[in-house]
């Protein structure tokens, strides 16, 4: 993202509260398999999930079933 990086993106969103409105569903994704960057991503309200790149066919069905 050119202006925010993800977790400054998650920062700003759980400030403004507009995930509290039930509107929203964050599934992040990543190719980083480093224990500390999911754990500071899982840390947020609104993330509902930390997904591996790459994405499989399974991964993004268990989205669209979910939601």
């Amino acid at each position: 993202m050119p202006i925010l990086d993800g977790l400054e993106f998650l920062d700003q969103i759980e400030k403004s509260n507009f995930y509290s409105l039930n509107r929203l569903s964050i599934y992040t994704v990543s190719s980083s398999t480093n224990e500390s960057d999911i754990l500071k991503g899982s840390q947020y309200e609104s993330v509902k999930s930390f997904l591996h790149k790459p994405l499989s066919s399974e991964d993004l069905n268990a989205i669209i079933v979910i939601d």
